[in-house]
């Protein structure tokens, strides 16, 4: 007798989405919400710290920087880890490493010591976008992936809306290292709650190991009330290159502007945050101008988040269903 065989897509599409996909998009949306609190957050802090320490003008802009190189080089290698040796140490190292070494930044003694904590935050701020990505669209039904993902990327404007409100709040009255503190602090639970987020299924099954991705897999179905099929998964075939099929539809161009324009959006309003914190100071704004100076940053991640929906449905559904790698 022939055993029936089911590719992953069938499987997840069966599981449906559910309880367990709501719980994982918080879970993911939360970590992305605080890298955008690590990520501007520097910018609230840097005029206190100058006066702190009266760093330099050179200083300064050197300190803003410094958690970008860390995602440069973040993004490179816990991508190629994750495609490695699974999406789950990833998940949980990369929030740890942000997390823990955002902490660690607010006991800095020296600009020095300062600068590298932040770079180190910055190597784990750059491995969580992409292994979170992954990891989310990796339990998504096909035809939820494209709605969810957008809705993932909408935690980010909420960091930003928070470490404005924090800045406000806890510059003035406790200094920068409070802000530093505190702003690290919800990366940390997030962090205990992703112990009990599974592997993969995906990254399962085609590192060899079925049984555990079908194990996974009934998991998912059970928290969500449906019933995952009988039959062997299987890796599914090869699919034709994502780019060739983009562009024997005539839409790569459209999809490429699509995409700058939305990364532009997100660029802008983060070097908003930085400029505005810089120069609203020497306006007699003091250390931290009012909240209502800062909020309207947040608008940049929410133009984007608009424009890639839009995007998505205008576009259409993107013709290559399977994940990408992460690196």
């Amino acid at each position: 007798m022939t055993t029936k065989q089911l590719t992953y897509d069938d499987a997840i599409n069966a599981v449906g989405f559910g309880n367990f996909q709501r719980k994982l998009m918080v879970i993911c949306g939360l970590g992305w919400a605080a890298d955008a609190m690590e990520i501007l957050i520097i910018a609230f802090a840097i005029p206190a710290i100058a006066l702190e320490w009266g760093i330099t003008a050179s200083q300064k802009g050197l300190l803003a920087s410094a958690i970008f190189l860390g995602m440069l080089a973040g993004a490179w290698f816990w991508g190629g880890l994750a495609d490695r040796i699974g999406r789950k140490v990833g998940f949980m190292a990369t929030i740890g490493v942000d997390s823990i070494f955002g902490l660690l930044s607010a006991l800095s003694p020296n600009f020095i010591v300062l600068l590298i904590l932040r770079t180190i935050t910055g190597f784990g701020v750059g491995g969580t976008l992409p292994v979170d990505y992954s990891m989310f669209a990796e339990y998504l039904p096909q035809e939820k992936r494209g709605r969810y993902l957008v809705l993932l990327e909408s935690f980010w404007a909420l960091g930003t809306i928070v470490v404005a409100g924090l800045a406000w709040l806890l510059v003035p009255t406790l200094g920068w290292r409070a802000l530093l503190a505190v702003s690290a602090i919800p990366g940390l639970i997030i962090l205990w709650i992703r112990r009990y987020i599974p592997e993969s299924p995906r990254y399962l099954l085609v590192s060899g190991k079925p049984e555990e991705a079908r194990a996974v897999l009934e998991r998912v179905a059970r928290e969500n009330g449906t019933t995952l099929p009988e039959g062997e998964l299987i890796v599914p075939p090869a699919q034709p290159r994502p780019q060739a099929a983009i562009s024997s539809e005539g839409k790569l161009a459209r999809t490429n502007s699509c995409c700058s324009g939305r990364s532009g959006f997100v660029s802008l309003a983060t070097t908003r945050f930085h400029v505005a914190a810089d120069l609203l100071p020497r306006a007699g704004h003091g250390d931290v101008a009012g909240l209502s100076e800062y909020l309207p940053a947040g608008a940049g991640p929410v133009a984007g988040l608009f424009l890639g929906g839009v995007a998505g449905r205008t576009l259409g559904p993107y013709p290559h269903h399977e994940p990408l790698p992460v690196g």
